[in-house]
């Protein structure tokens, strides 16, 4: 792969990148010091509209590496509610496409980390970004009260938990849990990033 240029940093570089496999410009991610997280194989590959492709992955010199698909001038629902609120009639349509896709990874058994909003990708056609579950920011937030207590919670009321929190996002601009209260309890142990 060669990088184009940098597009972010959350925790990996993301680059715009070109290689001699893929026909278009590719999003990078690299990290650091980091092993390959579990269930990364069984993303790629994965064909749903509203899916970002994950084409690739690795490990060179240290450093790992997922190349996804790239899209140009896309915005992050993060990125829009800090606009403020969507209307409601967009917001449903939304959390509808986020609940297919959940439907789609579910009857793969493909596990993600939980979804929020600088995670879906605002274009043309909306699309979830997924992450593994042992490569990706912790964002308590989002996460079902179960889930952060360790208690044992059924994958189906894992991904209603997630769309309702999204759907509520998308509703009033806001998470659904404060991290101030998140972080009160000590459960919080990274820095969490902006949406």
């Amino acid at each position: 792969y060669e990088a184009i240029r940098v597009l972010g940093q959350n925790g990996a570089i993301v680059y715009v990148a070109r290689s001699a496999r893929f026909d278009t410009p590719i999003a990078l991610q690299v990290w650091s010091n980091r092993t390959l997280p579990a269930n990364v194989a069984a993303m790629v590959g994965l064909e749903h509209p509203n899916v970002l492709g994950v084409l690739d992955f690795g490990e060179v010199a240290g450093h790992v590496y997922v190349a996804l698909e790239y899209l140009e001038g896309v915005e992050s629902l993060g990125a829009r509610l800090r606009r403020g609120p969507l209307p409601e009639a967009d917001a449903r349509a939304l959390a509808s496409v986020i609940v297919s896709v959940l439907q789609f990874l579910r009857e793969r058994g493909v596990t993600i980390a939980t979804p929020t909003p600088g995670d879906v990708l605002l274009g043309d056609t909306p699309k979830l970004m997924l992450h593994s579950t042992s490569g990706h920011y912790v964002r308590p937030d989002f996460m079902a009260p179960e889930e952060m207590s360790h208690t044992q919670v059924t994958a189906a009321t894992n991904d209603v938990y997630r769309v309702g929190a999204l759907l509520y996002a998308m509703l009033t601009g806001r998470s659904p849990v404060s991290l101030d209260s998140v972080r009160a309890t000590g459960w919080l142990s990274v820095p969490a990033p902006v949406p």
